[in-house]
């Protein structure tokens, strides 16, 4: 893990860094005062502190986890066709938004719980993207209910929209919604999900081959898919996806401008990569070996920087002019010596020559 707290290479190059990397964050697309507010709670005031802000933890989402293949407690990336999709209350406050999920292996059913509140539509987003038809790709932790497992979605992306023959299932009130359908017409009955809660002609539809639509997709925003992605640390109002776009554009236009600090001999012996390259692995790597690697020369620098500054304290140290000096007065071993019955040994002697 490369330290946040220790001072960036960035920091030295005051008055000397590039004009971009000097540029405060608040001017980037999105970002704005009150979100520029937000990430200097962070240390983030700069494009160079965005750069180097690094993540905490990495998650593979590389790999598409089958319907078929879900395991209970494990976190996984799963996609495919939305086929149906649903809402019901589950408490006085609590709803829940179900869709169920078709990929080439079977039907997977995820969900989004959310508080309600009087003052806006909490669902309002998910029910305007999430229709069936839709290509969707999830990340969630699967969990067991009584009748099939199911994914509770931390983030999703939904591709292009398809055409579905049939229309979106009627909506459960929450609030001031329409009248919500009896539970056995639906696919949602008293809070579980089920397979056979899906129509004859929905459970007919042939299952859509990996080329199909369920292999990777350049319709998915590739900063967040199809790849080791970071996990940053977050403060109140940060949201892990936005920062995650905001420093994936930071590093494809400012990771170039990032000065280098160590020269390129001492890189070459110790094999050791170039800052830029550095940057942008250590964010987004291609392979846990690159972001190994990254981590390596990030970590060299600092221990590097580190002992550079204490040379030059050390340095500095000694130049310094003492305000006392000591002498060597031979007034207590000299008369000791001369006055007593036995000779002192040469190793006594070798010990403090100057004083006897």
């Amino acid at each position: 893990m490369i330290s946040n707290t220790v001072p960036n290479s960035l920091d030295r190059y005051k008055g000397r860094a590039p004009s971009g990397l000097s540029q405060s964050v608040q001017y980037l697309p999105g970002v704005g005062p009150q979100r520029a507010a937000l990430l200097e709670k962070l240390g983030i005031r700069t494009v160079g502190d965005l750069l180097t802000h690094y993540p905490r933890d990495w998650e593979d989402r590389r790999e598409i986890t089958p319907s078929a293949a879900l395991q209970a407690g494990t976190r996984v990336t799963i996609q495919g066709q939305v086929e149906i999709v649903d809402l019901l209350p589950v408490g006085p406050r609590l709803g829940v938004f179900k869709a169920a999920l078709r990929d080439a292996t079977g039907v997977v059913f995820v969900s989004w719980f959310k508080h309600m509140t009087p003052r806006y539509d909490v669902f309002a987003t998910l029910e305007r993207q999430i229709q069936p038809g839709g290509m969707l790709i999830a990340r969630g932790d699967v969990v067991s209910t009584t009748a099939v497992k199911e994914v509770r979605v931390e983030e999703y992306d939904m591709a292009e929209r398809r055409t579905h023959p049939e229309t979106m299932l009627g909506k459960r009130s929450l609030g001031g919604r329409a009248e919500a359908r009896k539970a056995s017409d639906g696919i949602l009955d008293e809070g579980t999900v089920c397979r056979a809660s899906l129509t004859p002609a929905q459970a007919a539809r042939p299952r859509l081959q990996p080329e199909e639509g369920f292999g990777m997709s350049s319709s998915y925003p590739i900063c967040h898919w199809y790849r080791i992605v970071p996990v940053y640390p977050l403060s109140e109002g940060i949201d892990q996806r936005w920062l995650r776009g905001l420093i994936f554009m930071a590093l494809d236009r400012w990771a170039a401008q990032v000065p280098e600090l160590l020269p390129s001999p001492l890189r070459q012996s110790l094999d050791l990569p170039g800052i830029a390259w550095t940057i942008r692995q250590i964010h987004f790597p291609n392979s846990w070996e690159d972001k190994e690697r990254a981590r390596r020369r990030l970590a060299f620098e600092e221990f590097f920087l580190v002992q550079l500054l204490l040379g030059l304290v050390r340095k500095n140290h000694q130049a310094q002019m003492k305000p006392h000096r000591y002498s060597v007065h031979r007034t207590l071993l000299g008369p000791f010596r001369e006055s007593s019955l036995f000779n002192i040994t040469a190793p006594s002697s070798s010990c403090s020559p100057d004083s006897l």
